[in-house]
């Protein structure tokens, strides 16, 4: 899977059942701790939204949509430069046809391996 390198950084966003999601995000967690990765629930921005994308439409389907920020990018995030300000500024970059994965047809060990590998 392609990920979009956006002109400031590497992002994914995923959804999935919300079960399915929090097993990855378990598998996940120790790469938090070292920095290289930053995990954001987007659900709610979503869930109630007018907007009809892939997104949204899994949001209000009842999905789990998690942002994932990896790398070098995740000190960018810490540091809040522009345009790292605010999560709608990181989606607003966020190329959804490159950078985009639904994993309720993935096991949660391979949709954790695509993240990490992004």
């Amino acid at each position: 899977m392609a990920v979009t390198k956006v002109s400031f950084g590497t992002v994914i966003a995923v959804s999935g059942n919300p079960y399915k999601i929090k097993k990855i995000n378990d598998i996940l967690m120790p790469h938090t701790s070292n920095g290289r990765l930053m995990m954001k629930d987007v659900t709610k921005k979503y869930a109630n939204s007018p907007a009809d994308g892939l997104m949204a439409m899994a949001a209000q389907n009842g999905d789990r949509v998690e942002l994932y920020i990896t790398g070098d990018d995740v000190e960018k995030v810490h540091k809040k430069k522009k345009p790292w300000d605010t999560i709608d500024g990181i989606l607003s970059n966020l190329k959804t046809k490159n950078s985009y994965l639904n994993v309720n047809g993935l096991s949660v060990v391979e949709a954790a391996k695509r993240i990490l590998e992004s």
